[in-house]
C-alpha cells in the first residue's frame, strides 16, 4: 500500500457516512484535492461542499472528474463496506485498475502516523472518544480526532490542533474503533477502550462468540507498551497485553464510579481509582452509562498522560454528541430528546437515564427499528425494552444496506410490547400524531432516517406548548 504522503487525489465512495466524512476532511487538511461519491445529499455533504469537497450525487462514470479516467499512482479510491456492491462508479473504478482500499484501512495508515487512543465496543465508543478528544485537544495537545458523531463541542465529527504538546514526538489520534465488517483490526493503538461486547452485526458474525472473539483480536493488537482499558461486563479472553484496567460500578474493579447524586438536574459522582478518588465530579451528560463512558474516558487520558484536574474539567465542560441524549426541546412544559439508540441495551440505557430525571413523568417513545436483520436478532429483547415506557410508536423498519427479509417487519416488536399504549405508526403519520398528543416527555430514537422528523417536531412544540 503507498504512503499517505504520497496521495494527491482521493474519490470517497459514500463520503456522506459518518466515518468517511472524517477521513475526507482530514485529506483535505492534508492538501489532498478530495472528490466524492453519496448517494443523497445531507447536512454532512452541504457542509463538505462549502470546505471545497466536490461531490456528485449520480451513480454516473460521467459525473467523475477526469483525473480518475486511468489509474494514477498519486490517486486513491477509499470506499464503505455499507455502499451497494454493484454501484456503477466502484465497478468502474476496480475495472480501471485504481487503488481501492476500505475506509477501515485508510484508518490504519493515518493511525500509523499517530500516537492512537481507539475506543471498542457495541454501545458507548462515540460518546467516549468524543469525551477524550475533548479532554485532549483543550489540554493543548497536536492532535486529530476522527469521530463516529457530530461533537456539539465541535459541531464536528473531526477535530483537529496542528501545534501543541505531543506523545513520544507524535501526535495524538483519538478515534473509533468500530467492530462492524472487523474494521477495527487494522488499528494498532497505544490506548484502546473496550465499552461494551454486546451482540451486534450478526449479519457479519453469525454469532455472540465470533462478535468477542473478534474483540479478542483487536485487544492484542494493542501495543505491547501500552494499556486496554476494559470494561467489566465486556466478555472476552483475558488478552495479552500486561496493562489492563479493568473498569466499571464495582468496587471489586480497578477504576470505578460510586456516590452517584443527582444535584439540580444533573449528576454527580465520584471517579475512584487504585490511588486516588476524586469526588463530586459533573457529569456532562445524564445516565449510568455516561458515568461509566466519562470514567473509562478518564482513565484513557490519565494514562496518556493528562493530569486529573484537566480531565475533570472536561468532563464537566462535554456537551455530548449529537443524537445521543440530545435536547430538542427543553422548557418547564414539554422535554423532547433525540437519541441514536438503535440496540435493545442502548434503548435500556436511554430510558433508563430518562427515568432517573424525570421519574414523574409518563414517556412515549418514537422508535424506528434498523435494519431488517438487526430486528429479526434481537426481536425479544427490543419488545421488552420497548415495554418500559407508557406510549411507544414504531416506524417501519429502516433497512440502509439491506433488502427486506421475508417475515420480519416492525409488527414482530408489536406483538410482544406490554405497555398500555403501543402501535404502528407510518412516516407520513409522525407529525399529526405530535400534533394531536403533545407529549410531555418526548424520545425519539433510531439509527436511521427518524433524525429528520426532530426539527419539525421541534417546530411543532415551539408552536404549541404540551398540555399532556
Amino acid at each position: 500500500m503507498k504512503q499517505l504522503t504520497d496521495i494527491a487525489h482521493a474519490y470517497f465512495i459514500g463520503i456522506g457516512g459518518i466515518g468517511m466524512s472524517a477521513l475526507a476532511r482530514y485529506l483535505n487538511q492534508q492538501n489532498v484535492k478530495v472528490y466524492g461519491y453519496d448517494k443523497t445529499p445531507s447536512s454532512i455533504t452541504d457542509a463538505l461542499v462549502l470546505e471545497g469537497i466536490s461531490i456528485t450525487f449520480e451513480d454516473e462514470i460521467a459525473a467523475l472528474p477526469s483525473i480518475f479516467s486511468s489509474p494514477n499512482p498519486d490517486v486513491l479510491v477509499v470506499y464503505t463496506p455499507a455502499i451497494p456492491q454493484e454501484l456503477g462508479i466502484k465497478k468502474y473504478f476496480e475495472k480501471q485498475g485504481h487503488t481501492l482500499i476500505k475506509r477501515a484501512a485508510l484508518l490504519g495508515l493515518v493511525s500509523a502516523n499517530h500516537f492512537t487512543i481507539a475506543v471498542a465496543g457495541t454501545h458507548g465508543k462515540t460518546t467516549t472518544s468524543s469525551l477524550i478528544a475533548h479532554i485532549v485537544y483543550n489540554c493543548g495537545y497536536q492532535m486529530i480526532g476522527i469521530l463516529g458523531g457530530l461533537s456539539t463541542n465541535f459541531n464536528s465529527n473531526y477535530i483537529a490542533q496542528k501545534d501543541g504538546k505531543t506523545i513520544d514526538g507524535r501526535g495524538v489520534l483519538v478515534t473509533e474503533a468500530d467492530e462492524f465488517d472487523r474494521s477495527f483490526l487494522h488499528l494498532h493503538p497505544n490506548i484502546a477502550v473496550i465499552t461494551s461486547t454486546d451482540a451486534d452485526h450478526l449479519d457479519v458474525y453469525g454469532t455472540n462468540t465470533e462478535i468477542e472473539q473478534s474483540f479478542h483480536a483487536f485487544a492484542n493488537q494493542i501495543d505491547p507498551a501500552g494499556t486496554l482499558i476494559l470494561n467489566e461486563k465486556a466478555n472476552i479472553a483475558k488478552p495479552a497485553i500486561k496493562n489492563c484496567i479493568v473498569y466499571g460500578n464495582s468496587n471489586k474493579t480497578e477504576v470505578y464510579y460510586d456516590g452517584v447524586q443527582i444535584i439540580n438536574g444533573r449528576q454527580t459522582f465520584d471517579w475512584i481509582t487504585q490511588t486516588n478518588a476524586v469526588r463530586g465530579i459533573t457529569a456532562g451528560l445524564p445516565g449510568l452509562h455516561n458515568i461509566e463512558n466519562a470514567i473509562a474516558a478518564a482513565t484513557a487520558c490519565l494514562q496518556a498522560g493528562v493530569e486529573i484536574e484537566d480531565i475533570t474539567k472536561g468532563i464537566v465542560s462535554f456537551k455530548g454528541v449529537k443524537r445521543r441524549f440530545e435536547y430538542a426541546v427543553k422548557t418547564d412544559k414539554a422535554i423532547v430528546i433525540d437519541d441514536y439508540a438503535h440496540h435493545p441495551s442502548e434503548l435500556d440505557a436511554l430510558i433508563g437515564a430518562v427515568s432517573m430525571l424525570y421519574p414523574e413523568t409518563p414517556i412515549t417513545l418514537l422508535f424506528q427499528p434498523h435494519l431488517y436483520s438487526r430486528t429479526r436478532d434481537f426481536a425479544a429483547a427490543f419488545s421488552k425494552s420497548l415495554s418500559a415506557v407508557d406510549t411507544v410508536r414504531i416506524l417501519p423498519i429502516y433497512p440502509a444496506r439491506e433488502l427486506p427479509i421475508e417475515g420480519v417487519s416492525s409488527n414482530m416488536l408489536l406483538e410482544s410490547i406490554t405497555c398500555a399504549d403501543s402501535a404502528i405508526l407510518e412516516k407520513t403519520e409522525v407529525l399529526a400524531y405530535i400534533k394531536n398528543q403533545m407529549p410531555a416527555l418526548l424520545l425519539i430514537a433510531g439509527a436511521g432516517d427518524i433524525d429528520r422528523f426532530v426539527n419539525p417536531i421541534k417546530e411543532i412544540y415551539d408552536e404549541q406548548p404540551a398540555t399532556n
